[in-house]
């Protein structure tokens, strides 16, 4: 695999412009590659040829070919496939399983598979490409046949490989024999691999409290709290004092707050960890929620999180008094609990230098290119409380898809980091912010604002804003979190985190 693609974020993209194939691909490709291996969106036509979105970020694009395509349509999408085979990218071509395709049937080993015998429309051109060589396919299930083949780029290793074979069959058998060839295909051709957590059959929506000043806040006050704000299939255990995969004692040994992460709910499995609580009652200012495995993790923009067993993932249910905190700073919150995160890591014994910071507005960096970590906030306000969900999902001993920061702390012969003192660290940090910021005053913004720029990937960088179409230079954030920008002309602006991605391996500012 090339050195270009190592560093692609595990994003798979499948272009169809319709949701129920997607669905239908998307479920496929999960089944064959394992839920938590890659994410996987949709891209559709009109998104395709903005390739400066969408080829950085993807290891595989699948597309599904459809015949009814007008010759405009046609060139678009052929010029988009080039530029993505010129960049080392891999391309996978399926038939449409919404075209009303005629279905040509083929046996092999007893299994039965459904193809489209004609050539895709874009092949007509390929064909007449000499920067493309042509190749068979060779494995041992449909060897040399000539539903599989390839176009192989002779100038890089970009690869865009052809199968006529619907991913639908009709048997059992025929579809295992499917799924096998599939397997084959992504994990030696692509070099995806397949990952399935294999302990999380057995996990549980099961939650265990635990409660750093029994006295005050017993669990069975916790609990009574809490009836009729969790999801109907989660139980509360009031058994139990001991969780198998989180050691309580560690955490609350190394947790230094007054009050935030003293009342926390853990379980093996959760759906989301943004979802298990609807909303925190007034009672209790604060709870912590932390799961070993995620069945739907969420990322910002409606974004998948993958959440594989060793990734720390909770979410902070926060109460907050507008007496007390200006509602003109919630929006900073999401920035101290991306600072947090960095702090937490700094603070790990020899650390202190460790190359991690904040890409703008929320993620958590690797030596400015690898994502380790990300921030999701959710709030509300009624009368005078504010409700936060302050979710963060943080590779930290998960050994895929991507580096997590323990693999990164062992190559450099640095001690390795627990979830428990991540946690810990993580509060710890995040209730010195909160409390800084609830003054009201210029002072307290601007010592939050310094150490925030501290720790970020971005002071003083020239960028390219695409929709001004010129350079600017990062100066900072403004009280409202909004990025800081200097055009060659001296005059400052400001972008909106809500408004525009930075796409990091452009260097580039992109409205959504």
């Amino acid at each position: 695999m090339s050195s270009h693609l190592s560093r692609v974020p595990p994003n798979i993209l499948v272009l169809t412009d319709d949701q129920n194939e997607f669905k239908k691909i998307k479920l496929f490709i999960q089944e064959i590659l394992g839920k938590n291996s890659y994410t996987i969106y949709n891209l559709t036509s009109t998104d395709l040829h903005k390739s400066s979105l969408w080829i950085p970020s993807c290891r595989l694009l699948v597309s599904s070919e459809q015949f009814n395509l007008s010759e405009e349509a046609l060139d678009k999408k052929i010029k988009s496939f080039r530029g993505y085979l010129s960049d080392g990218g891999k391309i996978l071509s399926l038939p449409s399983l919404n075209d009303n395709l005629e279905r040509d049937q083929k046996t092999f080993q007893q299994a039965t598979l459904f193809y489209h015998k004609d050539k895709y429309l874009f092949e007509s051109k390929y064909e007449n490409d000499s920067s493309l060589d042509k190749e068979k396919w060779q494995n041992n299930l449909v060897q040399g046949d000539e539903l599989f083949y390839a176009y192989l780029s002779k100038e890089n290793k970009g690869t865009h490989f052809i199968s006529k074979v619907f991913i639908e069959s009709n048997s059992h058998e025929s579809q295992l024999f499917l799924n096998d060839l599939f397997i084959y295909l992504f994990n030696e051709y692509f070099q995806l691999k397949q990952i399935f957590d294999s302990n999380n059959l057995n996990l549980k929506e099961n939650y265990i409290i635990f409660s750093k000043n029994k006295l005050l806040q017993s669990v069975n006050v916790i609990s009574k709290y809490l009836d009729g704000t969790m999801n109907k299939e989660a139980k509360i255990s009031l058994e139990t004092t001991k969780a198998e995969n989180f050691d309580h004692k560690i955490y609350f040994d190394n947790l230094k707050t007054k009050s935030m992460g003293t009342i926390i709910m853990y379980s093996d499995l959760v759906e989301s960890t943004m979802n298990s609580i609807s909303n925190l009652v007034s009672s209790l200012e604060s709870i912590v929620v932390l799961a070993r495995q995620q069945t739907q993790g969420q990322g910002n923009n409606k974004n998948e999180w993958l959440s594989p067993i060793g990734c720390c993932m909770f979410t902070l249910y926060l109460n907050l008094n507008t007496n007390n905190f200006s509602t003109s700073r919630i929006c900073l919150l999401q920035f101290a609990a991306g600072l947090s995160c960095v702090k937490a890591i700094k603070s790990i014994a020899n650390c202190e230098d460790f190359n991690v910071g904040i890409k703008w507005p929320n993620d958590v960096y690797y030596d400015s290119k690898i994502k380790i970590g990300g921030v999701l906030v959710k709030s509300s306000i009624m009368g005078n409380q504010i409700g936060l969900k302050i979710g963060i999902g943080f590779n930290l001993d998960n050994q895929h898809p991507t580096k997590c920061l323990n693999s990164i702390l062992r190559e450099k012969n640095l001690p390795e980091c627990s979830q428990e003192i991540f946690l810990a660290n993580f509060l710890n940090f995040f209730e010195s912010y909160v409390f800084l910021l609830s003054e009201p005053n210029f002072n307290s913004w601007l010592k939050f604002s310094t150490e925030f720029q501290e720790n970020w990937i971005h002071q003083n960088k020239k960028v390219r804003v695409n929709f001004w179409n010129e350079d600017a230079e990062i100066v900072g954030i403004n009280e409202f979190g909004y990025l800081k920008v200097r055009k060659s002309d001296n005059t400052e602006h400001v972008l909106q985190p809500d408004g525009n991605r930075f796409d990091l391996m452009q260097n580039l500012i992109i409205l959504r």
